[in-house]
């Protein structure tokens, strides 16, 4: 029986009625019948799902609670399943069920069966550690219950719940980039101009941020041309890094370089990419490889037309 059928009666009571009129009196009158009652046997489950946090950071672990109650008269054989987040694992032999630890046990297998008498409840606990960001920055889990009972004639009824969903929020500086450069297409002796957006739409301040950008053959850099947010900084090289600072949640910076393309003969397409290093509140380096590093391809001076490419980390 659903948790959402309200107050749980044990009984369940029918009476009839009929209305009629006679040809002497034009008054209805109603005659009703005797009252039926059938008794309401069976578990009412509910199941409710709680972490031990509402915010967490990669590397984390995550304590869950699952609990179940039977407010109803009969005894469940239940069975728990719980679908972890592909972006979570459980720990080794973390699970317990009311504070005894079931050895080698796993939710997304399901949990070894247990019996809840009327009135009663089971608790269970299990860790997860978190091993990447998910693209929405949230962890949403539901647990599942399968129970069976057996009726006083013999009968075998089955039967499914569900809990609430439990959401965590990530806390991260999940930096994006955006490359792309001011030609459509170039030629020898062509000065291009590439611009890089580096943005944080996390929740926290990514620190130490550096990009480095690959220059390809057929290129050669131009010195002192690198702005970084409308100021020049002529000792850096895109190759050898360009350190950021922090980057705030919800701002973004912008790089900007000129290269020269040498060569006598048309080439072909000219390549660029740029990958990226930050520090967030989790320990040791946010590499940005979650996603695909910024890269933008610039035609050589054929008859074919390119537009221009944008790429993103996440």
């Amino acid at each position: 029986m659903s948790q959402s059928s309200g107050p749980l009666s044990h009984w369940l009571k029918n009476q009839s009625l009929v209305r009629f009129s006679s040809g002497a009196t034009e008054l209805e009158q109603v005659s009703y019948s005797n009252t039926v009652v059938t008794p309401w046997i069976g578990p009412r489950l509910e199941v409710r799902k709680v972490c031990n946090v509402t915010e967490a950071a990669l590397g984390q672990s995550l304590i869950y609670r699952v609990e179940i109650v039977n407010t109803g008269n009969l005894t469940a054989l239940v069975h728990l399943l719980d679908q972890l987040s592909a972006e979570t694992a459980l720990l080794p032999n973390s699970v317990l069920r009311d504070g005894i630890p079931l050895p080698g046990a796993s939710p997304e297998r399901g949990l070894p069966p247990a019996e809840i008498a009327p009135g009663a409840m089971l608790r269970y606990h299990f860790q997860v550690v978190i091993l990447r960001l998910p693209e929405t920055l949230k962890l949403l889990n539901q647990a599942q219950v399968n129970y069976e009972f057996l009726t006083p004639e013999g009968r075998t009824v089955t039967g499914v719940e569900q809990s609430n969903i439990v959401e965590v929020n990530m806390v991260s500086s999940r930096l994006e980039i955006s490359f792309q450069a001011d030609h459509i297409y170039t030629f020898s002796g062509d000065i291009v101009m590439y611009t890089v957006i580096v943005s944080n739409p996390g929740f926290i301040t990514a620190t130490n941020a550096q990009v480095t950008i690959s220059l390809p053959q057929g290129i050669v850099f131009i010195p002192a041309s690198v702005i970084v947010d409308e100021m020049f900084a002529p000792q850096v090289t895109p190759d050898t890094g360009i350190q950021l600072g922090e980057i705030l949640p919800g701002s973004s910076m912008r790089i900007q370089y000129r290269v020269q393309v040498m060569g006598k003969r048309c080439e072909r397409n000219i390549k660029c990419s740029c990958t990226g290093v930050y520090l967030g509140r989790t320990a040791g380096d946010g590499l940005l490889q979650s996603g695909y590093p910024g890269s933008y391809t610039a035609p050589g001076l054929c008859a074919e037309k390119c537009a221009p490419g944008n790429g993103h980390i996440g």
